[in-house]
C-alpha cells in the first residue's frame, strides 16, 4: 500500500488522484473534505471532462484528519492494485498527480461544486520517494554554473565545456548532485550532462585539458569544438528536464580523479531549446555536485544503450506508431562486464519529444528476463532517475535492448 499525508489549502473540499497524462478521462480521483470534525471521503474516476462519478468499490483508506484555521490535513492510504477496473494501478512509471479544490465545502454535503481554475497537476514516480536531495552533513559540494545568451535564430543549440574537479590528495567517491534553476532553466534547458574526460593513449590529462579550464567553451559538434572534447564520453552525471537530481544509495560512490580510477576534467554538454526564437534569450543553471573522502562500500559507474542519433533513426511520416530499437548484445557485455556481472540498481530512461514510451528489456540464454525498467507513459518533461526496488545481476553474455 501507499500512504498519503495530503495539506490543503482550503476550507472546503478538495480532490487529488493518479492521471497517465494529466487528463480526467481514466484518471484515479479521491475527493475529501472535513466537515464539524467529521472526514467525508469519495472513490471516483474520470470519464472526461464532467463531475467524476463514484466508484462502485471504495479502496481509499482513511487514517487522519482534521482543520486547522487554514488549511485541511488528510492522511489516506490505498493498496498498490485494488484489483478495481476503476482505479489506476500504481506503479514506477510516470504518472500525473492531479488536484483540485474549492473554498466550500459540498452544499449538499455529498457533491462537490465545480473547482472552476483552482486545479493544476505534477509529475511523480509514485512508488519512489521524491528525489529532491538531501545531502547529508558529511558530504561535500562542487558548485557549477553557468549563464549562456542563446544565439539567434537557433530552435536547439549545444554548449561543451570543461571544468576541473577540486583536487585532493586521497580518494573521493561521487555520491549525487543537487540540479539548482536560474532565470529560464525550466523554460528553456532540456539536458545538462557531465563526461569523464580521458586522453587516446593515457597520457596525461593536465597536458590535454588544462589548457581548456577557465574557458566559456564551444558550440558542441561543429568545426569550432577542440577535437580533444570528442574523447569525452563517459557518462558521470545525467539530469534532462524534469528532474531535481539524484542521490546514489548510501552504500554507493563512483571514483573521481584520474589516480583513482576517474577523471580530473568533466566535459558538460548543455542542451538549450528555444523554440519561440525568442532574442537575445538568457538561461542561467548550476549544480551542486556532491562528494565525500568517506568512501563508499561499493563504487558504481554508468552503462549507456539505445539507439545511436545517425540517419536510420527516421521516422516516416503519417504513422500513429513507429518502434525504434537500439541492442547490447551479447558479444558486447562478455567484453564488458567482469565475469561476476555487475548490479543495476538505477536507471535513467531518456529520450526526446517524440517518445511515448520506453523499455529496457533484459535477455540471457535466448530467454527474456524480466524488464529492468518500464514506461508506458514517458514524458519527454519528466526525465528523472529510478532507483529499482530490488538490485538486478546483469552477467557477461547477456543481450540488452532499449
Amino acid at each position: 500500500e501507499v500512504t498519503w499525508e495530503l495539506h490543503v489549502r482550503t476550507l472546503g473540499w478538495f480532490g487529488f488522484g493518479f492521471s497517465s497524462n494529466g487528463n480526467m478521462r481514466g484518471a484515479d480521483i479521491m475527493t475529501a473534505w472535513v466537515k464539524n470534525g467529521h472526514l467525508f471521503l469519495q472513490d471516483r474516476h474520470g470519464i472526461g471532462d464532467t463531475r467524476p462519478p463514484l466508484d462502485d468499490h471504495a479502496d481509499w483508506r482513511p487514517l487522519y484528519a482534521r482543520e486547522n484555521d487554514t488549511h485541511t490535513i488528510v492522511v489516506v492510504a490505498r493498496d498498490i492494485n485494488t484489483c478495481d477496473p476503476q482505479d489506476f494501478l500504481l506503479t514506477n512509471e510516470t504518472v500525473r498527480l492531479i488536484y483540485a479544490w474549492s473554498e466550500e465545502d459540498p452544499a449538499d454535503g455529498s457533491e462537490p461544486n465545480y473547482h472552476g481554475q483552482k486545479r493544476g497537476n505534477r509529475f511523480a514516480l509514485v512508488l519512489l520517494p521524491f528525489h529532491r536531495p538531501e545531502a547529508s552533513k558529511d558530504l561535500q559540494t562542487w558548485k557549477i554554473r553557468q549563464k549562456m545568451t542563446l544565439p539567434r535564430g537557433q530552435d536547439t543549440f549545444y554548449w561543451c565545456h570543461i571544468e576541473k574537479i577540486p583536487k585532493w590528495e586521497k580518494k573521493h567517491h561521487y555520491v549525487g548532485f543537487d540540479m539548482i534553476y536560474g532565470q529560464n532553466t525550466r523554460a528553456h534547458l532540456h539536458h545538462a550532462v557531465a563526461f569523464e574526460c580521458k586522453t587516446k593513449d593515457g597520457s596525461s590529462e593536465k597536458d590535454v585539458y588544462e589548457k581548456y579550464v577557465g574557458h566559456q567553451g564551444y558550440e558542441c559538434y561543429t568545426p569550432n569544438m577542440p577535437p580533444d572534447f570528442f574523447l569525452c564520453e563517459k557518462f558521470l552525471i545525467n539530469w534532462a528536464v524534469g528532474s531535481e537530481g539524484e542521490l546514489l544509495p548510501e552504500q554507493v560512490g563512483v571514483p573521481l580523479g584520474s589516480l583513482h580510477g576517474g577523471s580530473d576534467y568533466l566535459l558538460f554538454q548543455t542542451h538549450y531549446d528555444n523554440k519561440p526564437l525568442i532574442q537575445d534569450l538568457t538561461v542561467e543553471w548550476g549544480m551542486d555536485i556532491y562528494y565525500t573522502d568517506k568512501l563508499r562500500e561499493q563504487e558504481a559507474g554508468n552503462m549507456a544503450l539505445g539507439h545511436s542519433i545517425v540517419f536510420s533513426l527516421t521516422v516516416p511520416p503519417r504513422l500513429p506508431y513507429w518502434l525504434t530499437s537500439g541492442h547490447c548484445p551479447s558479444a558486447c557485455t562478455s567484453a564488458g562486464i567482469p565475469e561476476e556481472g555487475i548490479n543495476v540498481f538505477m536507471v535513467f530512461l531518456h529520450a526526446h519529444y517524440l517518445a511515448r514510451a520506453i523499455r529496457l528489456r533484459h535477455f540471457r540464454d535466448g530467454k527474456e528476463l524480466k524488464p529492468l525498467a518500464v514506461d508506458s507513459y514517458f514524458d519527454p518533461d519528466f526525465q528523472q532517475s529510478r532507483k529499482l526496488s530490488e538490485e538486478v545481476k546483469v552477467l557477461p553474455g547477456d543481450h540488452l535492448t532499449v
